[in-house]
């Protein structure tokens, strides 16, 4: 991984799942949208360093985190796949924190059977 910021958020994941295994209670070190948002980077990366495939549902109280950890990771925009009802709030909220709506694309979806097939999208920029 070239990606020294989301590296260091990697390991202190890891750190606080070791004290968790070895019976102690550490407090989760991330708010929710940056915990999103490492999730994004670590397994919705794209083919560049530079941008994110987001695909689930963020509550509205966490986009600022969201997008700040983005940003601060070097991450210059990101696919929107989600399709869920509150996809408008969702769009607004980004909108809020400064994201500029680039328009519509697709996106490649793969399955657990290594199947692939074009989704509809919306793509962002930090």
């Amino acid at each position: 991984m070239n990606n020294k910021f989301f590296k260091e958020m990697w390991d202190t994941m890891a750190a606080y799942e070791e004290a968790k295994a070895k019976g102690e209670k550490p407090s989760f070190p991330y708010t929710a949208g940056q915990n999103e948002a490492a999730r994004c980077f670590f397994f919705g990366r794209n083919e560049s360093e530079d941008e994110v495939t987001v695909d689930s549902l963020l509550w509205e109280r966490d986009i600022p985190d969201f997008v700040e950890t983005l940003r601060k990771g070097g991450i210059k925009s990101f696919i929107l796949t989600d399709h869920s009802t509150a996809l408008m709030s969702m769009m607004h909220g980004f909108a809020k924190e400064g994201c500029k709506l680039e328009g519509l694309c697709t996106a490649t979806e793969e399955n657990c059977f290594d199947d692939k097939r074009e989704i509809p999208a919306v793509k962002f920029s930090l």
